[in-house]
């Protein structure tokens, strides 16, 4: 697949790289993330949409949390 994206990506063609970056994210670092979840849960002390961590840090940084 990369040879594949690369040799279309030469000839003007970039977007056989998505077959190969969907590849590594769905094949490793999918499983890769679980697995690091699995092992390390109890460490998170929030989750959630990009918008709902900067609202937590928000929030977390006016209470003075971290002083």
């Amino acid at each position: 697949m990369l040879e594949a994206a690369l040799s279309a990506h030469a000839g003007g063609n970039p977007y056989l790289h998505r077959d190969w970056l969907r590849c590594l994210l769905e094949e490793y670092y999918d499983p890769m993330y679980a697995w690091q979840w699995q092992k390390n849960h109890e460490r998170v002390v929030f989750r959630g949409s990009a918008e709902q961590v900067q609202e937590w840090i928000k929030q977390m940084v006016d209470k003075d949390v971290y002083d």
